[in-house]
């Protein structure tokens, strides 16, 4: 999707701005940089400590990380299936669920480890944590994974040949293997990431009424 929307935006006349649509990958990158600012913003405003905080970011990033994979490898069977090396191996393979959940162990490890309360620091990063999908979604737009089922809303979109929809067409015999773009689909993408706004609202709210009650927030 990513060369239609630059191509689209070259054709209007708006050529440097498709200079600044970023690389799938990329948007991962800005997701963290974006829950790291917001998260350490609000430490630093509820009295926590801002160096324990940053270190915080990092345990849960790495925890993030593995656990994404780890989770992607079990729910597949591939934990079982694949040689111990071809874990690591494979350029596609993530799950959502694996990264909320590293996320969270590596939060209580390092407050384990060093003795400090988990409950502001955890409490505080699920306030945030909405941001990563609001942000990461564009990814998913943009590479065409988590796409929607076919319809014919106005506001359909339809992903380039060779892209995951249209291959997944294709395979299902809706679309020869010819066709210039895939059937209109719901921009299941979009719908997910204005789900995530309204998710972080939501408990930034809540943590702004509840944060002096460990537990509210993340619960």
């Amino acid at each position: 999707m990513r060369p239609e929307i630059m191509r689209y935006l070259e054709g209007a006349g708006f050529g440097w701005i498709a200079a600044l649509v970023p690389r799938p990958g990329l948007m991962y990158g800005i997701a963290l940089a974006v829950l790291t600012v917001v998260f350490l913003r609000r430490a630093k405003s509820f009295g926590l400590d801002h160096q324990r905080a940053l270190e915080i970011v990092l345990s849960a990033a790495v925890g993030a990380v593995i656990g994404t994979r780890l989770f992607y490898l079990i729910t597949t069977g591939d934990l079982l299936r694949l040689d111990f090396l071809e874990w690591f191996k494979l350029s596609r393979g993530t799950a959502s669920w694996g990264a909320y959940l590293g996320g969270i162990i590596g939060t209580v490890l390092y407050t384990g480890f060093t003795r400090i309360p988990v409950w502001p620091y955890i409490d505080t990063a699920a306030s945030v944590v909405a941001l990563g999908p609001f942000v990461a979604r564009w990814s998913c737009f943009l590479r065409g994974d988590d796409f929607g089922r076919v319809t014919d809303v106005s506001w359909a979109v339809q992903f380039p040949a060779g892209s995951l929809p249209h291959q997944a067409h294709v395979a299902a015999g809706l679309l020869p293997s010819t066709a210039e773009a895939s059937l209109a689909v719901h921009p299941f993408q979009l719908y997910l990431l204005v789900n995530a706004l309204v998710v972080f609202l939501i408990l930034t709210a809540i943590w702004r009424r509840w944060r002096d009650r460990p537990g509210v927030t993340f619960g």
